[in-house]
C-alpha cells in the first residue's frame, strides 16, 4: 500500500530495491531516477507543510515574504501604503504654503484689504477668524452697527447670513462693521486687532502665497 504523501519523503528514505552488481549502468540510471524523485518529493513536502501555515490566521506580510525567500530568488512583498498615507501623500503635494499678517490689522474703508506684510503699506487682514466661536468674521463696507439694536444674540442668530444682519447695519461713510457670533466693532481708524479689546479672540486666518 502506498504511503501518504506527508510520509513520502520518510518512505523513499527508508526503502531498499535491490541491486545487482551485474547491471551497472542500469544500477546508476535507476539510482539517478531514485534521488530526482527524492529531491521532488521533498519539495511537494515542504510545499504542503507551508501551504497549511499560511492558510493559519497567525501569518502576515513578513512571514510570507520569509516564505518567498526561503522559494527562491524574488522580491520581497511590501504591503502597499494605507489609505491615510496615501492621502497624506496626495495632501503634501497639493498643499499650499500660508502666511500671517504681521501685525494682524483692521480699519475703515479708506484702507485697503488683504494681507498686511512688514515693510509694505497697511492692509486691513481679510481673513480674519474667531477662535471663540470659530467663525470667519464679516465685514461690510461704508456701514457701522446700530448700538442700541445690537447684542450677542443677534449675532449668534444670524452670522454671517447678510440679509438677516443688515436690519441693524447703519449707512456710514467711511466706516467698516466687523462681526462674528460672539463679538461685533464699528471701526474708522487703522488699529492692531488686538487693541479693539480684550473680551476679542480674532486672529489672522493665514493668507495663500501668491
Amino acid at each position: 500500500m502506498a504511503p501518504a504523501p506527508c510520509t513520502t519523503v520518510a518512505w523513499l528514505s527508508t526503502t531498499k530495491l535491490p541491486v545487482h552488481r551485474s547491471c551497472g549502468g542500469i544500477d546508476n540510471k535507476l539510482s539517478d531516477v531514485l534521488s530526482s524523485l527524492l529531491t521532488l518529493c521533498r519539495s511537494f513536502d515542504f510545499l504542503t507543510r507551508r501551504a497549511a501555515w499560511v492558510c493559519s490566521s497567525e501569518v502576515d506580510l513578513d512571514d510570507l515574504d520569509d516564505i518567498l525567500n526561503e522559494l527562491g530568488d524574488g522580491p520581497e512583498l511590501r504591503p502597499l501604503p494605507n489609505d491615510l498615507q496615501r492621502r497624506k501623500s496626495v495632501s503634501d503635494r497639493t498643499k499650499t504654503e500660508v502666511t500671517k499678517c504681521f501685525p494682524a490689522l483692521v480699519g475703515g474703508t479708506a484702507l485697503a484689504t488683504g494681507q498686511n506684510k512688514s515693510g509694505a503699506a497697511n492692509r486691513a487682514c481679510s481673513r480674519l477668524h474667531c477662535t471663540a466661536c470659530d467663525f470667519k468674521i464679516c465685514t461690510f463696507d461704508d456701514c457701522s452697527w446700530d448700538a442700541d439694536k445690537c447684542d450677542y444674540l443677534f449675532f449668534r442668530n444670524n452670522v454671517p447670513d447678510f440679509h438677516k444682519l443688515k436690519v441693524n447695519l447703519v449707512p456710514t461713510k467711511g466706516t467698516r462693521a466687523y462681526a462674528c457670533q460672539c463679538c461685533w466693532r464699528s471701526v474708522r481708524e487703522t488699529e492692531p486687532v488686538a487693541s479693539l479689546g480684550s473680551d476679542l479672540r480674532w486672529v489672522c486666518g493665514r493668507h495663500p502665497t501668491t
